[in-house]
């Protein structure tokens, strides 16, 4: 499986059976420039947990500055003076951010971001579960389900 496949059926495990948010107009959080062009991550639904968290999963888009990035999953703290699209236009430059992706298939944290302090630990040990380069066991899937729901705890 590859990572992007990881960071998904994560997504999946983690919402469980919690009803999902479809936005009207999909929610953009800036994820690079360089200077004359800007790249995004695109949220199109998430789902809230323990109401604290708007989770959502999101794909790269826009110019050519975002093309390294592909997918991440987003954990951004409930704000109630604004909606979740609102919130989720937050995560600029993976800030709130648990875990994303290179286009390259590698997984990665933000340094100084909401989580490094603990997931750049969990994210260093994943070349475990790497079957052959690139690709990934299913095993990786609940791992990161827990480390997550952990650290959201």
């Amino acid at each position: 499986m590859l990572s992007s496949e990881v960071l998904e059926k994560t997504y999946l495990e983690l919402k469980g059976d919690l009803p999902e948010v479809c936005f009207l107009n999909p929610s953009y959080a800036e994820i690079a420039s360089n200077g004359l062009e800007k790249g995004y991550i695109v949220y199109k639904l998430c789902f809230v947990l323990d109401e604290s968290w708007a989770i959502s999963f999101g794909r790269m888009c826009g110019k050519y500055s975002a093309r390294k990035y592909d997918c991440d999953i987003a954990a951004v703290p409930i704000d109630s003076n604004k909606d979740i699209t609102q919130i989720l236009q937050g995560n600029k430059y993976f800030f709130y951010s648990p875990i994303f992706t290179y286009s390259s298939g590698e997984f990665a944290v933000r340094a100084g971001s909401f989580f490094a302090s603990e997931m750049i630990s969990v994210v260093s040990k994943l070349g475990r579960f790497e079957v052959k380069k690139g690709s990934y066991s299913e095993e990786i899937v609940e791992h990161l389900r827990d480390k997550i729901r952990e650290i959201l705890s």
